[in-house]
């Protein structure tokens, strides 16, 4: 299991070159069948470039249900979680093929 420390990881949370290190190392993950935790501690808000950068990015590229399998999300404020949700919904729409 891997275990991010997003907030160790990116340097802020506001464009998308601040998201490419977290990006490459869910990808890695995410082609190595390793499950990953996503610990936002101390991440209070989060833009949309950066969402654009990340989750977008799972989104288009990998199933939803591996997403869902592989991928757990921790330690986040309700305010980070509704604006998590929300652009996890968008993606949806969007991407569906």
């Amino acid at each position: 299991m891997l275990i991010i420390k997003v907030r160790d990881m990116c340097p802020t949370f506001v464009t998308n070159a601040d998201a490419i290190a977290l990006d490459m190392a869910v990808r890695k993950a995410l082609n190595e069948d390793l499950p990953i935790t996503l610990d936002l501690h101390d991440v209070n808000s989060i833009t949309s470039s950066f969402f654009n950068s990340s989750f977008g990015g799972w989104y288009e590229d990998y199933d939803e249900g591996l997403l869902r399998e592989k991928v757990v999300i921790t330690n986040y404020t309700p305010r980070l979680a509704e604006s998590l949700r929300s652009y996890i919904k968008n993606c949806k729409k969007l991407t569906r093929k």
